[in-house]
């Protein structure tokens, strides 16, 4: 799914040149653009993407943020999947719920 909208990452490299990793950019365009907006949304909403962003930008020190936002737009696309595949609906307390055992 992943590679299907085109942010899978890739590096370039030949021989002892290694350049930038980026998103390979060969999906689907349509699904990069949704997943954008989503993450927007979503960086001002909910709070565990708000927490995993700003713990990218600290640990990486990332300068350009857009990176950051990629981030956070595969790693919505893998929840889509995710809860797409095993019919469940989105949990946003689901990792506090399963270290104290109240999740099934």
């Amino acid at each position: 799914m992943v590679s299907y909208s085109g942010l899978d990452i890739i590096q370039d490299q030949s021989g002892k040149t290694e350049k930038k990793t980026k998103i390979s950019k060969q999906g689907n365009s349509d699904i990069r653009k949704a997943l954008y907006m989503a993450a927007l949304s979503a960086l001002k909403h909910d709070k565990n993407c708000k927490l995993h962003y700003q713990r990218l930008i600290k640990r990486y020190n990332y300068k350009n943020k857009k990176r950051a936002v990629m981030a956070i737009m595969r790693k919505i696309l893998i929840l889509i999947y995710t809860l797409w595949k095993n019919d469940k609906p989105y949990d946003p307390e689901y990792y506090k719920n399963e270290r104290i055992g109240l999740q099934n």
